[in-house]
Order: C-alpha cells, then structure tokens, then sequence
C-alpha cells in the first residue's frame, strides 16, 4: 500500500509481476535502512545474512516444510470464511475486524408458508385452502437469504392463530399476544385459534423461504425460547 502511494498508482495501472519487483526493490530499502541503523547503535548480529522472507532460501524452505506436511497427511482443503477488506483489498486476519459497537439493526417479522401436502402428513385436519406460515423473528435480516431451517423448542406449545391479513401463523402460544400487538397497524385481532401442538409434533415440516426458491426445514432447538420474538428461530448456518 504504500509503494502505491509513493507510485501514485492502482493495481489496475500495472501488471503484476512489474509491482512485485518493484515491492522487492522498495522493501530492501528499507532493510538497508534498518541493518545501517542497527550498525550504528552497535547491535550484533550476522548482517550479512539476514532473516528475509521473500529471499529465494526462505521460499525454498517454506515449499520444502509444505512437501513434508503434505507427504504425511497433514494437508487438507476445505472451506473457510476468510474476512475481506473491501479498501484495503486484502484480507484480514481475526485480530485485525473491528465492530461497531454502537451499531443497531432492525428486527423483522418473516412469514415461512407451508403447503397443504405437507400439512395433510401431520393430519392437523386443518381445511386444504387454510394459508398457514411459521412467524418467523429475527434480528439479523441481512442473514435472511441463507436461511435453510425454522427451528422450534421441543417442548414449547405453539398455537395455529387464524388473523385477518397474515393467514394463519404459527406462533410459541405465549408471545401471540406480542406478536398481534407488533402488527396491529395491519391485524388488530386473532380471528381464531385452530390448533394447539407441542414443538416437536411439527418437527419434520418443509416450508418455502420467503424469497428465494428453496425449501427450509422445520428442526428443533432446545436453545429456541419464549422470552422474545415468536419462538420460530431463523436459521442460518455459518452466519452467527
């Protein structure tokens, strides 16, 4: 980065192979600079030989350590988040992220629709036209595209709640009155509950993610709670 800035060039101005050179020149100035200063104040050490990793030694050895790792086993490739500075253009190791701490996101309300077949192999004996989704709460919308499950607490008793403009949702029994406060401006009052059932008896059930054109399965959580939201976790793996 700074040899682009004394260059007062991009990347995109210069090949490759051109910039390395120039970053080898640039960089044994500076351990030029270094070994001269550390002569002078008298510092002992073997200055003819430094420790450089980009001499063709070090690499050597480097390739070298690899062939021996790899020979026995200890190489593998496999998948890895790898954090990414979009000005700097390089990657990032974990010590170097930096959160915002004052930084707030919204929560949203998400229906996940399911479709008559898959209700009529739970028999509920809820009517075929009957439009039912999971309530779905998050706070993280941004992860929302990566969703690949509803998770529900074993345990918890989740209710079938007829409403006037959001179909039937299914929602933990205890936060429904949250809920139908939350979207008051556009559903003022249940109509009816059809149906109550334990979290576990909807394990199983496959519903459509709202936006993009998959499926998302119906698992249960023993994490999944009713102190917040609707007791639907949105789940995402590899997103936190």
């Amino acid at each position: 980065h700074q040899l682009f800035k004394e260059l007062k060039i991009t990347k995109m101005d210069i090949d490759a192979v051109s910039f390395r050179k120039k970053a080898t020149e640039y960089a044994m100035k500076f351990v030029e600079k270094q070994r001269s200063q550390f002569l002078r104040l008298g510092v002992l050490g073997d200055w003819k030989n430094p420790y450089l990793t980009l001499s063709r030694n070090f690499e050597a050895a480097v390739i070298d350590a690899f062939a021996k790792l790899t020979e026995k086993g200890y190489i593998f490739q496999s998948l890895k988040p790898v954090h990414w500075c979009l000005s700097c253009e390089t990657a990032l190791a974990d010590a170097e992220l930096e959160y915002d701490e004052n930084h707030i996101s919204p929560s949203i309300y998400v229906s996940f629709p399911l479709d008559s077949e898959e209700l009529a192999k739970k028999e509920f004996g809820l009517k075929i036209e009957e439009k039912v989704s999971f309530a779905v709460w998050t706070t993280t919308p941004w992860t929302l595209a990566a969703n690949v499950a509803v998770a529900l607490n074993p345990d918890l008793n989740y209710v079938f709640a007829r409403t006037k403009a959001f179909g039937t949702l299914i929602v933990v029994e205890s936060l429904l009155e949250a809920l139908l406060k939350t979207i008051a401006s556009e559903e003022p009052q249940t109509l009816e509950i059809l149906l109550r059932k334990r979290g576990h008896e909807l394990a199983g059930l496959k519903c459509k993610h709202p936006f993009v054109n998959r499926t998302s399965e119906v698992v249960l959580a023993d994490y999944v709670t009713h102190l917040d939201g609707t007791g639907c976790v949105h789940t995402a793996p590899g997103h936190g």
